[in-house]
């Protein structure tokens, strides 16, 4: 039975950056705020899991312009 597993290929040190928007709306000082900025995430490393399993450890980088510079913002 395929559960989907391919549907997320896991290769050590592939990337994909991210493109995002975001809109945070502050109903008690009634103000809009626009965001813009990248994520990128790489599959950095496997290991096994306490099942014994292999397991892949997901870096997740962000930036606010094209010309910042990348900083470690959570690891999955």
């Amino acid at each position: 039975m395929d559960v989907g597993y391919g549907y997320f290929p896991v290769n050590i040190g592939q990337w994909v950056i991210y493109d995002v928007d975001s809109t945070y709306y502050d109903e008690f000082n009634d103000t809009v705020r626009n965001f813009h900025f990248q994520i990128k995430e790489i599959m950095e490393s496997t290991y096994m899991d306490a099942q014994n399993r292999p397991t892949v450890r997901l870096e997740r980088y962000k930036r606010y312009s094209d010309t910042a510079s990348w900083f470690l913002k959570d690891v999955w």
